[in-house]
């Protein structure tokens, strides 16, 4: 179905500050779709032109609730006393509204409210054609997070404005994935580098206080009832206490924590690889075809975003089974099931070869219909707890 008047019209006017993510040639409107100078096509879904590389399921279709984000009711350009922006990029808007004609609202996820469904990593626009650029909770959720400062820089005006706010000591969240927290002197160096700095700073929204809650609130809600109560109810310097000294404690407030809980919260990580036997083969295969090796590359990120995905929903499954045993004495309705153990759906789930573009395609089909098949069984769950305690709880 050919996109509304109303859609084709704004992208005309776009249209000369478009360009194509894969040849950076010019974009015009043919048959309702994007077309480069040179051939690339880019679909047109719910009235917002796809321009990514290479689509991937999500980036085609509405999103579920729990993806969409958005953290204000509406956004607005914060204006400079030196000039006013004549043209503005919100990068990462999620579906936060904007009334602003001057703003484009770039994401990942073609939600209600997004302009331009695109890649952070490979903006779809010419050089120097935005005045103002507002980032916020966006970076950490990058696979190439430097790549995608230089693409910022690149369609920075002179003398345009670039604000980004990004986590650094926060659990891990979102989607797709999450990949870097950045401390505030890797902002500094990599984000700003050769910008002016104008400020910097923590935001009121992001103190150590909140930093405090926020991790003590998410560890709280992965203990079993019991072990939360005894936690809430001790004093700050006991517990701290406690927790250094008492190895046994500690075991037993862990007991219920899951491979999703233990990665969330963890301070560090350990990963054992091993090469394939024919790695160089296809190393040198791939160097002959860039755009086989970047897709080839894309997919396996998506891979390990699409298992930690089934890692959450997996875990959130039992957490709301464990919210319901401890509300049985009163728990009416049928119990919905339980999925297989996680190690198993992990195994399953892997790709027989992961240097094959296919194979990890398989794959990652195969965790994509895991994840939906678990966020029903999930539904399940918080519709049994909801219709009983009338609460959801943080997650």
């Amino acid at each position: 179905m050919a996109p509304p008047d109303a859609v084709l019209n704004r992208l005309a006017e776009w249209l000369p500050i478009l360009r194509c993510p894969r040849t950076h040639t010019a974009l015009r409107l043919a048959d309702g779709k994007l077309v480069s100078d040179t051939g690339e096509e880019y679909p047109i879904f719910a009235g917002k032109p796809i321009l990514v590389k290479f689509p991937r399921p999500h980036h085609l279709k509405v999103p579920p609730p729990e993806q969409v984000s958005q953290n204000q009711r509406r956004y607005v350009v914060e204006e400079r006393t030196d000039s006013s922006p004549r043209r503005c990029l919100h990068l990462g808007s999620g579906n936060i509204p904007c009334a602003d004609p001057r703003v484009v609202s770039v994401d990942v996820l073609p939600c209600e409210n997004v302009d331009i469904v695109a890649d952070a990593e490979e903006l779809p626009f010419v050089d120097e054609v935005f005045d103002h650029i507002d980032s916020g909770a966006v970076f950490e959720h990058l696979r190439e997070p430097l790549r995608a400062i230089e693409e910022v820089k690149r369609v920075t005006a002179p003398g345009g404005l670039n604000i980004i706010d990004t986590a650094f000591l926060q659990s891990y969240h979102g989607f797709p994935g999450h990949y870097f927290n950045m401390t505030p002197l890797a902002v500094e160096s990599f984000l700003v580098d050769d910008f002016a700095l104008e400020h910097s700073h923590v935001p009121g929204s992001a103190t150590p206080i909140k930093t405090f809650f926020d991790l003590t609130e998410r560890f709280l809600s992965f203990c079993a009832k019991e072990e939360r109560e005894t936690l809430e109810r001790m004093p700050l310097g006991a517990l701290l206490e406690r927790f250094q000294n008492d190895p046994p404690f500690c075991s037993k407030v862990l007991q219920p924590f899951s491979e999703y809980a233990y990665r969330a919260l963890g301070t560090s990580f350990v990963v054992a690889a091993r090469k394939p036997s024919r790695w160089q083969e296809a190393r040198a295969e791939r160097q002959h075809d860039p755009a086989l090796r970047e897709e080839a590359r894309l997919a396996r990120r998506e891979y390990y975003e699409l298992r930690m995905d089934v890692m959450g929903k997996h875990h959130e499954v039992f957490r709301y089974e464990r919210f319901c045993q401890e509300k049985a004495a009163g728990l009416s309705g049928t119990l919905p099931g339980l999925p297989e153990p996680l190690g198993d759906i992990l195994r399953q789930g892997a790709p027989a070869d992961i240097l094959s573009l296919e194979s990890v395609m398989l794959a990652n089909d195969g965790l994509r219909r895991e994840a939906q098949a678990l966020q029903i069984l999930l539904d399940d769950w918080i519709d049994l707890y909801v219709r009983n305690c009338r609460h959801v709880p943080a997650r």
